[in-house]
């Protein structure tokens, strides 16, 4: 079995990130068009922290064009702009109980990536 390099292994885990936010992506979109404006909004924040997280990662800045043809030129622009929307929404209940799941999301994806680290350096 071939080991991989460490910049090899850096550049998998941030490609499979990448693929996350993608589907989380799509999941948002088929939720808004379905009008279920809460589970929309849940994922649209979460694509938007996964983003945040892949921007933050090295293996990310040393192929940035890649990363982000991956995730597609405005990606990024439509989640912010249809969260602003969906958080505007004239339901509040509904916004409030988005903005509860999407804190517990966050919170469990964070320290998931926290463990992937913790894994990796070892």
């Amino acid at each position: 079995m071939l080991l991989r390099s460490a910049d090899q292994r850096l550049m998998c885990v941030c490609f499979s990130y990448v693929q996350s936010a993608c589907k989380i992506f799509r999941a948002a979109e088929e939720c808004r068009l379905d009008r279920d404006e809460e589970k929309a909004y849940v994922l649209y924040m979460k694509y938007l922290t996964v983003y945040d997280l892949i921007k933050k990662r090295p293996d990310f800045k040393q192929q940035q064009e890649f990363f982000l043809s991956v995730l597609g030129p405005t990606s990024f622009k439509k989640a912010t702009e249809e969260a602003e929307k969906l958080s505007e929404s004239p339901n509040p209940r509904s916004l409030y109980s988005a903005l509860i799941t999407y804190t517990h999301l966050a919170d469990a994806f964070i320290q998931s990536d926290l463990q992937t680290r913790t894994t990796e350096e070892q």
